[in-house]
């Protein structure tokens, strides 16, 4: 059904409507408890499930910021990451003790020391990481030596406080180990602090208050007697003015003493809380002076005490693990330890307003949330619609302006405030518009007319009161035309008109009137008049588009268009950077924030504000990050998609399964300090690396050549949300760039080669705050031996020398390539030369070869024309002078062949003229003749001049034994030729023996008067060769030529072959 109201009642409208509203949501809130939108959050720390025993006796954070907690069974040392428990200590007898710790203190110089029951004092070594007597890291008065310690104190002077189990209160001084003061009260020493003014009080058990002033004048008062304290109850003591004392007690609650009017009364927070505090067992008592704040610790809770309020806090109404609290620590990062029976928990300060089931069970699933100044601000969640009042954060449900709607079958998914008007958009019943001046409801779905594409509606904006966008999960977006108040049109646009999806999850409207339509298939520009898209690309740096789902849209005060996705990230179109821009680029930081950003809202100051599937996230427009979680304050881990809004007044909400979250951006302070970043292991292959000091003090480490494996540890010491810290390391000379890891803590290198390096780490806590200083740690890898300096310089020298010796055999190869070249080209020119010798000799050789046949041609020419000539003569001389002059032509020719030319010279082999003459002669013999002839003629070459007239002389002494000095005999003959050549340096001579065994010379020829033409040839021949002939008639005949030459240096040994 549809209300029609005329416009001119409007105004009267807007005022009775404000009335209404004022009238029933007075009466109240309908659900509520404490603790409505506190801002102190209680959680329970993560190491908390590593404690062995839960029950938490003291907490402490040292100077380089690690946790140190001690419980029933030892003491836990937390840095974020990893924890260190001890339950024993081993003495110097190697005997194990029991750790049972009583308090935790540190001096000046940064030594730990742990009060116990049974073991002393003990301090922790942290070079090697064990629990040592104190006495090892201090001096300590050796009078010193119970054993039950029950508290330890560190004064601003740096004296150290014992008190003991038995009441004995001392103080020493730690650099020289002397006791300054002992005082002796009653009971156990319960506590032990120091003021503002440097009084130091000390408390026992049994109500004995000891005060010791910075003139060293010291008092004792018993607080039984002034205080009514009964005994064994007094358990802490706290200083809030200069004479004015908190007292707790153990059941008796908080007392006020006065030291300076010695009077004592019950404290105004004990009589605040009279039911429980003046019963309980106070603990432990904290102040914060950052926000002027006081803690106690008790069996009943934990009780925050201001000039503003007193507000308890227990495990009903909180994240408080156990209710009985024996341990407050307020440290420096503004973080509270609470230490319970029940574990370790921390309380911080929320930044946000949580309105979450804890005290509203009906915010459950908080899916959408908007609202205007006339309506105020409406929280839709699944199954009902809720109205805010800012003043008294209650809520009241829509169903008293509406009885008879029944919210809880309609199923919320969007809803849409304007014009005193509440559009809800359903799962499957369509779109309901609730009038809330009229209190009508109209409803707009499948079955209505004009009807619905569907009943699944998503998402809802109106741009005025005629026009309406409803996008629809399932069947693209309607278009709602009223007019006169009355529905005119629905049209539908869906994928068949360009909608990239028909399951729309977000309608924008951008300042400049356009609108921005999401779905699962992407985002795009909606030009409501021609009903076009337009679509948005979405860039993956350099991976080209993704297909995303778009969950959210809003613009910045700069005009800059932010996309949330699902499981992609945020995105951001900068019209700035081109106003024709239709492409979407990642927002990347180096502070990540979740990959499903649920909702979008921009504050006045550029930036924008995401709830994220990891928390609430800001994000600037230069892309840096400041991160959120649940442990800052949050309603959960994990929000709803499009559930957020933006007041008029700039409040920001966000909702999600457990609640929703308010803030004002402009309130958050965003000038948080970064963590502290500790070094807090360096392990070789599995083995801590042993250091002359402390881990995290170490600036330089050296490793061996054979520590090829080292990992590095490290943490960020920011614990409120320590699983969301942030890493990246850097070796600087090894890496190229920063190594981002995430949460893990640790880096490992291995192999790494020999030289200088620098280690960096930087982190960043839960929000995104990075320490950019972070640690840098030297870091120096030592060569193996064979690459040690020394090795280096024996490698130069080896290297010098190997040049030297390379250098000289170069050299020497150079000189003997110089030298072979040179010899081949001597080579090469004797080769030359050699060949134009040979030439010549091959030229005179065939000019001797031609001499030599014109020569043998001429001999055999003058032979015919003697034999010619013998045929003219008168026989028989004509046949004896032919006979004659043939033999001798003969001996010529064989003297030709025996010829050689060489070096110049015509010389003859006088051992071949013998064998052919030899040969010549045993023809022409008559053939009954057996005449054998032995040449021992040496075969040297001796002058031509020479050879001839003794080739005449051997021709006619051989002719004449093959013819006269044999008979025809069968047994034949011998015929010896011997010649030698002197082998005197000074008188060389020849001698020539021609011998044969025939019938001998007969005695009438006579050498001095020769009868025949041979023998005159012989001896006339002799003669001109300076020589003498003689004759032997001894079986046979032998004659011997003895002749001067020719000459040593004429003999030459036969090497060539003789010319024919």
């Amino acid at each position: 059904m549809q209300i029609y109201l005329p416009r001119k009642k409007e105004y009267l409208r807007k005022i009775y409507f404000s009335i209404t509203l004022t009238v029933l949501f007075s009466h109240g809130s309908v659900f509520g408890k404490d603790l409505k939108n506190e801002r102190f959050f209680i959680s329970e720390a993560r190491v908390s499930e590593k404690i062995s025993r839960s029950t938490v006796l003291d907490v402490f954070k040292s100077q380089n910021n690690l946790v140190w907690i001690a419980s029933v069974d030892g003491i836990t040392i937390y840095d974020g990451h990893s924890v260190s428990q001890y339950k024993e200590w081993v003495d110097e007898d190697g005997i194990s003790h029991q750790l049972n710790i009583s308090k935790i203190t540190e001096t000046k110089s940064g030594v730990i020391l742990l009060a116990t029951y049974g073991s002393g004092l003990l301090a922790f070594d942290f070079r090697k990481k064990i629990i040592v007597p104190a006495q090892v890291k201090i001096p300590l008065d050796s009078s010193i030596a119970e054993k039950d310690i029950s508290y330890i104190y560190v004064d601003s002077k740096g004296l150290l406080w014992l008190g003991m189990d038995s009441g004995l209160l001392t103080s020493i001084d730690v650099r020289t180990g002397f006791s300054e003061r002992r005082a002796k009260l009653d009971g156990r020493i319960s506590d032990i602090i120091e003021s503002d003014l440097g009084t130091v009080y000390a408390t026992s058990a049994n109500g004995n208050l000891y005060t010791s002033t910075t003139k060293n004048d010291s008092s004792t008062f018993d607080l039984q007697s002034i205080c009514g304290i009964r005994p064994s109850t007094l358990e802490v003591v706290h200083s809030t003015s200069s004479s004015t004392l908190l007292l707790g007690t153990r059941g008796d609650g908080l007392f006020s003493f006065n030291e300076q009017l010695n009077r004592c009364q019950n404290d105004a927070i004990s009589n605040l809380h009279s039911e429980t505090l003046a019963h309980s067992i106070v603990h432990e008592i904290a102040y914060d002076k950052s926000s002027e704040v006081l803690w106690i610790g008790t069996d009943r809770g934990l009780l925050r005490h201001s000039l503003t309020d007193s507000v308890w806090f227990n495990h009903d109404n909180s994240g408080l693990t156990n209710n009985e609290v024996v341990s407050l620590h307020q440290s420096g990062s503004g973080i509270l330890w609470i230490g319970t029976y029940g574990g370790l928990n921390i309380g911080t300060h929320s930044f946000f307003e949580r309105y979450t089931t804890t005290h509203y069970p009906e915010l459950s699933s908080v899916v959408s949330i908007d609202g205007d100044n006339a309506t105020g601000t409406w929280i839709a969640t699944y199954n009902n619609l809720f109205r805010e009042d800012l003043a008294s954060n209650e809520y009241s449900s829509i169903k008293r302006l509406f009885p008879d709607l029944d919210t809880s079958s309609l199923g919320i998914m969007s809803i849409h405030v304007k014009d005193n008007c509440i559009y809800v958009g359903t799962r499957s019943k369509g779109l309901l518009k609730l009038d809330l001046l009229s209190r009508k409801i109209s409803v707009y779905s499948t079955d209505s007319q004009p009807r619905l594409p569907s009943n699944s509606v998503s998402a809802i904006l109106s741009k005025n009161s005629d026009t309406i966008l409803v996008g629809t999960y399932g069947s693209g977006l309607a278009v709602i035309r009223r007019s006169d108040d009355h529905t005119k049109s629905i049209e539908v646009v869906d994928s068949s008109n360009g909608l990239v999806h028909n399951n729309v999850t977000a309608i924008f409207e951008k300042s400049d009137g356009g609108f921005l339509i999401g779905s699962e298939g992407g985002l795009q520009f909606f030009y409501l008049e021609s009903r076009n898209f337009q679509n948005i690309d979405f860039s993956r740096r350099g991976k080209g588009f993704v297909k995303v789902a778009v969950l959210s849209v809003t613009e910045d005060t700069d005009g800059r268009i932010w996309i949330g996705t699902l499981r992609n990230g945020l995105f951001v179109i900068d019209r700035s950077v081109s106003s024709e821009s239709l492409v979407a680029v990642p927002v990347v930081s180096i502070s990540p924030i979740g990959n499903t950003v649920y909702a979008l809202q921009p504050d006045e100051e550029g930036a924008v504000w995401a709830s994220t599937s990891t928390g609430i996230s800001r994000v600037t427009s230069d892309h840096s990050v400041r991160n959120f979680r649940y442990k800052h304050g949050l309603q959960s881990p994990d929000f709803e998609f499009g559930a957020s809004h933006k007041s008029p007044s700039g409040i920001i909400y966000f909702g999600g399964s457990n609640g929703y979250n308010r803030f004002d951006p402009s309130t958050i302070d965003l000038n948080s300090e970064p963590p502290p970043v500790l070094l807090t292991g360096v392990n070789i292959a599995g083995e801590e690396l042993a250091l002359n000091s402390a881990v995290h003090k170490a600036s330089l480490i050296e490793l061996d050549y054979t520590d090829y494996y080292v990992t590095f540890e490290f943490s960020a010491l920011d614990f409120i949300d320590p699983g969301n810290n942030l890493y990246r390391y850097k070796l600087d000379g090894f890496d190229p760039d920063w190594v981002s890891i995430g949460n893990r803590n640790t880096a490992t290198y291995t192999n790494l080669p020999p030289g200088d390096y620098h280690f960096l780490v930087q982190a960043a806590n839960s929000s995104g705050v990075w320490n950019f200083d972070g640690i840098r740690l030297s870091l120096g890898v030592n060569p193996p031996p064979w690459f040690s300096w020394w090795a280096w310089c024996l490698y130069g020298v080896l290297v010098a020398l190997m040049i030297k010796h390379a250098k000289s055999t170069y050299d020497r190869q150079l000189i003997h390539k110089a030298a072979l070249q040179w010899a081949a080209d001597m080579e090469l020119t004797a080769d030359r030369a050699l060949d134009d010798v040979q030439e010549q000799l091959e030229e005179q050789a065939l000019l001797v070869e031609t001499i030599h046949r014109f020569n043998v041609d001429r001999l055999q020419l003058v032979r015919e024309c003697l034999t010619r000539h013998a045929a003219f003569l008168p026989a028989p001389l004509d046949e004896e002078c032919l006979y004659s002059s043939q033999k001798r032509m003969d001996a010529m020719i064989c003297l030709e062949h025996s010829l050689l030319y060489c070096h110049e010279e015509l010389l003859a082999n006088m051992h071949v003229y013998v064998n052919e003459l030899g040969n010549r002669l045993s023809t022409r013999n008559d053939a009954n003749q057996n005449v054998v002839l032995v040449n021992n003629v040496p075969e040297r070459l001796i002058p031509a001049r020479f050879a001839l007239p003794v080739s005449i002389i051997l021709h006619e002494l051989l002719d004449n034994a093959f013819t006269h000095a044999f008979e025809p005999a069968p047994q034949g003959g011998i015929v010896i030729v011997k010649a030698e050549y002197g082998d005197s340096l000074s008188i060389v001579q020849t001698s020539i023996e021609v011998s044969d065994n025939g019938v001998g010379l007969p005695s009438a020829i006579r050498l001095d008067a020769p009868e025949s033409e041979g023998l005159t040839t012989v001896l006339e021949l002799s003669e001109k060769l300076g020589g003498t002939l003689s004759v032997t008639r001894d079986a046979g005949t032998k004659f011997t030529l003895i002749v001067p030459g020719p000459g040593q240096e004429c003999l030459e040994e036969v090497s060539p072959e003789p010319g024919d």
